[in-house]
């Protein structure tokens, strides 16, 4: 039985955000009740606490607590953030190929013509990178590996008239 991509991906996605956050809880665990306060300044930085010190007048231990229940209110979003990320592209990704009428649209002579050098440069990082881990370039594979700065930018207004005209029109008509 083959499992489909969407599960391989969002399988895939979901062990990377547990992995970090067991690492980010190992790691705090390992610094925070050894109270040393050097020891967590040279790590996080006081650059990085500053903010916190201040908003509890310099209560070392209150800003540590602060600055650790920013992360995990942070890891609360990070499901939220990658089931956006993985929607926007799919959604793009199926517009596309239904306009250039080419599972491939990003190596359509259409698409190249409009497509700036950034997005030309991560479709050759993103296949590069493909490539790196000897695995076959499929529409799939490349979609995912391709950045969420990416598919943003494809919503600049350069595009406007060239990729997303003829898809405000179709909703409009229905």
């Amino acid at each position: 039985m083959q499992i489909p991509l969407r599960l391989k991906q969002k399988t895939r996605l979901h062990h990377q955000h547990k992995n970090w956050e067991r690492n980010h809880r190992d790691y705090f665990a390992k610094i925070i009740p050894d109270g040393e306060n050097v020891l967590i300044d040279r790590i996080i930085s006081m650059d990085r606490l500053e903010p916190y010190l201040n908003r509890h007048n310099n209560v070392h231990d209150k800003a540590i607590s602060h600055y650790k229940s920013n992360i995990l209110i942070s890891e609360a979003f990070y499901p939220l953030l990658a089931i956006l990320e993985i929607g926007l592209r799919n959604s793009i990704d199926y517009q596309l190929t239904k306009q250039f009428n080419d599972r491939n649209w990003y190596e359509n002579m259409d698409f190249i013509r409009i497509a700036s050098c950034f997005q030309i440069d991560r479709i050759s990082k993103a296949k590069a990178n493909i490539l790196s881990e000897k695995k076959e370039i499929i529409p799939g594979r490349n979609i995912s590996e391709l950045s969420f700065g990416f598919w943003t930018s494809l919503f600049d207004t350069k595009f406007e008239m060239t990729l997303w005209k003829n898809l405000r029109l179709e909703n409009a008509k229905q």
